[in-house]
């Protein structure tokens, strides 16, 4: 599993045009990368009256190095590694429902990555993209249910619900 996203990230920053370096662990790399400013304040908010899950293509080992950052507990974390698959399979998605037991009319599930939230409102989840990037997506074939630019303003918009 290490060996399949050790290849996947030195071939992600190659197509971004950046410098790779053989060795160099991954997983070391996002820990030193702290997270979007306003995801600890977000999350702690959404915490306070929902459950919590990520379900992810990150390993076990890169999970371990990350969450404590985030500095809040989550009801369900589910990485490819554990699941023994990757998104997009359906697989994982329904996952998520059977770990939770709720119906996927009670989930809202978020995104910041386009093929994710497209997979996403495929299996037929209520989906949030997070478009930090201001992307455009007007050309989506499924449209998101909402969409924000960062957590800070999910956060505010799920409170007002």
């Amino acid at each position: 599993f290490k060996k399949v996203l050790e290849t996947s990230f030195q071939n992600a920053a190659q197509m971004m045009g950046l410098k790779t370096v053989s060795g160099v662990d991954s997983a070391v790399v996002f820990q030193s990368m702290p997270p979007f400013k306003d995801a600890v304040q977000a999350l702690s908010r959404l915490r306070d009256g929902y459950a919590l899950a990520i379900l992810t293509n990150s390993g076990e080992e890169m999970l371990r190095m990350v969450l404590p950052q985030l500095r809040v507990s989550f009801d369900l974390v589910l990485s490819a590694e554990r699941l023994k698959s990757f998104k997009p399979s359906e697989r994982n998605y329904s996952k998520v429902l059977e770990s939770l037991a709720l119906p996927i009319n009670e989930v809202f599930y978020v995104s910041a990555t386009p093929w994710d939230a497209q997979a996403a409102i495929s299996f037929g989840y209520n989906v949030c993209f997070v478009n930090r990037k201001n992307a455009d997506t007007s050309g989506w074939l499924l449209q998101p249910k909402s969409v924000v630019h960062n957590l800070s303003e999910l956060a505010a918009k799920v409170k007002r619900i």
